[in-house]
């Protein structure tokens, strides 16, 4: 990265907006049963290592055992039975995403609300950095960024803490750091989902021609100099005659073909605004106010 290209991430660092975030029941609901996902994932990767060096025969990996073993032990004290989870919980309406996703199995975990409020924390830190602009001004290196912003919290690293009871600070930061690697990977997953949900998508059949239309016309057969070359008007907008622009600087110019008809027209003269749902479906067809009447 050269020095112009930091200076414009500065730039815009600088300009963003730190958003509200909020915690709605459904929200919730989604944080708690993340929280048993990402304290069940942990756990089981901490028994895992400690079964795999059990007749470990070196000093260093019987330390290393002794040390998830440890680990394991703590991490387990998060777990806490569904009905006492229920019983002691103030946000009753959060466990309705467990109850779904379980069903009669009940094989997800739960915690208690002192770490459903840790999640509930940890959630809002991700959030107000995985932003559309964030995934603008970071690119790859989004994952990197949080995981930075994370780890150098100090007061979620308290909170954290705060869910045991004397114990080591390496222990404990050691799993702070893998339990929220985890939450903040799927964080990451979800919010790239919906970042290019968010993204109109053309009509591909539309854009298929419209390529065509361009290549055409940037490699024209040649002709007779006394003939002039005609320029194709199926691709001028059938309502107010205008060309239509490849990438316009603004939504109302852009363009889109009648699938009935085959003609082209601005979205402003179509009363379209770009954030119609036909536009975000791989297969819609869309027809223009003429042919629909």
């Amino acid at each position: 990265m050269n020095d112009r290209q930091k200076d414009i991430i500065d730039q815009q660092i600088k300009k963003k907006i730190v958003p509200q975030v909020e915690v709605t029941p459904v929200i919730q609901s989604k944080i708690r049963y993340l929280a048993g996902a990402c304290i069940k994932k942990i756990s089981s990767m901490l028994k895992l290592d400690v079964t795999n060096k059990l007749y470990a025969k070196t000093e260093n990996v019987r330390v290393k055992r002794h040390m998830s073993f440890i680990k394991h032990r703590l991490i387990g004290s998060l777990i806490s039975s569904e009905e006492e989870s229920k019983s002691s919980s103030s946000a009753v309406e959060s466990f309705k995403e467990i109850d779904y996703k379980q069903g009669p199995s009940k094989g997800l975990l739960n915690v208690n609300d002192t770490v459903f409020n840790f999640f509930i924390n940890l959630h809002k830190l991700v959030q107000i950095h995985l932003t559309a602009s964030d995934f603008h001004i970071y690119l790859d290196k989004l994952h990197l960024h949080l995981r930075t912003v994370v780890f150098t919290e100090e007061e979620i690293f308290r909170d954290w803490t705060k869910l045991f009871e004397d114990c080591d600070d390496e222990i404990l930061h050691d799993m702070f750091e893998s339990v929220c690697e985890y939450f903040i990977r799927i964080s990451l997953s979800e919010g790239l989902h919906n970042f290019k949900e968010s993204i109109p998508k053309k009509k591909k059949q539309a854009l298929r021609s419209k390529l065509k239309a361009l290549s055409e016309r940037s490699n024209p057969v040649p002709q007779s100099s006394k003939q002039p070359i005609q320029s194709e008007e199926s691709f001028n907008c059938s309502t107010c005659n205008a060309f239509c622009v490849w990438e316009p600087t603004c939504m109302d110019e852009e363009s889109i073909q009648c699938d009935t008809c085959d003609k082209w027209y601005h979205y402003k003269c179509q009363q379209l605004t770009g954030n119609e749902s036909f536009l975000k479906r791989k297969s819609s067809k869309w027809s223009c106010l003429d042919c629909l009447e």
